[in-house]
């Protein structure tokens, strides 16, 4: 959506990947608890092991589901583009507002995403170098 100003572009989420997302977050949810619920249907593995599994997972998708299901009930765009830069939202860890200063290039390619944004200084300097 353009501002009517013309100082702004606003890209929302798409509702229906989030949607599909958070149901797929969800089934992921149900089967790493019924692991928990029913350790005992495997002879491979341990009922201690499967119950531990079952509890991370659970957990960590517990975790990005609540994320997700936010994202989609919220009212923040996923990307906004104005005079000053860029305000990332795309994801859960989005940077925030990037500077045009810090921007190297921005590029269009005909993949599964619409545009590149190439680098800016050694990355965001809100963003960590290291591997999470």
């Amino acid at each position: 959506m353009i501002d009517p100003l013309g100082d702004k572009v606003v890209i929302p989420f798409s509702k229906a990947k989030l949607a599909a997302l958070a149901l797929l977050l969800l089934a992921l949810v149900a089967a790493f608890v019924y692991f928990i619920v029913h350790p005992d249907g495997s002879r491979r593995h341990s009922p201690w092991f499967l119950q531990t599994v079952g509890i991370m997972g659970a957990l960590v998708f517990g975790a990005l589901s609540g994320l997700t299901i936010a994202q989609l009930f919220g009212r923040k765009p996923g990307l906004v583009v104005d005079r000053q830069g860029l305000i990332d939202h795309t994801t859960h860890l989005g940077v925030g507002r990037i500077d045009w200063a810090e921007v190297r290039g921005l590029r269009t390619i005909k993949k599964r995403r619409p545009a590149i944004l190439e680098g800016g200084k050694p990355a965001c300097p809100r963003q960590s170098s290291g591997a999470i």
